[in-house]
């Protein structure tokens, strides 16, 4: 994956706050490459509908997922890493501007829903599974983007307990109001959504 600042020019370097964010969320391998880029190899058990939520969270980002193969070993320093998901990677971040939601996949045949992406490419599904990772990923984009701050704290409350009452309790208003910024903050949706995009992932890596 790679990650670029937007508005880099008239902001200020944001890359520090994001490799802390990053690590405090168990992605230690990020690092930065060049400028006000970041760079990281999301590993197998990481879930990246997870690490897409962060980073829209985040805000101020612009995200490339590049599916393929990883040469092996993997060395300690993602910058030092090699395969065919590295340049898919750096294709997807090059069209993520011009995605509404800054969120953009490729493979070794292309940008994931570019006009000059070959499409019937024979691969035994994995490229729609892709290209639907990428309509899930654009669906949670929507919703994450529209969360509220009381909307996100109530999600990371219910993250930590295990019903509505304990989350009322927690955050010190009544559980009719905690259903209601729930349904204000698409709880439900993002869950699900999580759901699919790392089952469709999982499916593509196997």
């Amino acid at each position: 994956m790679d990650v670029d600042q937007r508005h880099s020019r008239r902001s200020p370097d944001r890359v520090p706050s994001l490799l802390q964010l990053l690590r405090g969320a168990g992605y230690s391998g990020a690092e930065r490459t060049t400028g006000d880029e970041v760079q990281l190899l999301v590993e197998p058990g990481q879930s990246l509908a997870d690490l897409l939520e962060v980073l829209v969270r985040a805000e101020h980002w612009r995200v490339g997922v590049g599916f393929g193969a990883v040469e092996t070993p993997v060395p300690a320093s993602v910058r030092e890493a090699r395969g065919a998901a590295f340049i898919a990677a750096r294709e997807a971040i090059g069209a993520a501007g011009a995605d509404p939601s800054g969120i953009s996949f490729a493979t070794p045949h292309g940008v994931v829903g570019a006009a000059d992406y070959p499409r019937g490419v024979q691969d035994d599904g994995r490229e729609r599974r892709v290209s639907q990772a990428h309509a899930a990923a654009v669906l949670l984009h929507q919703v994450w983007s529209r969360r509220t701050r009381e909307g996100w704290d109530v999600v990371d409350v219910m993250n930590e307990v295990e019903t509505g009452r304990e989350a009322a309790n927690r955050l010190g208003i009544s559980p009719s109001a905690v259903s209601q910024r729930l349904r204000a903050a698409g709880y439900q949706a993002g869950l699900q959504g999580k759901a699919l995009l790392d089952g469709l992932v999982d499916e593509v890596l196997q």
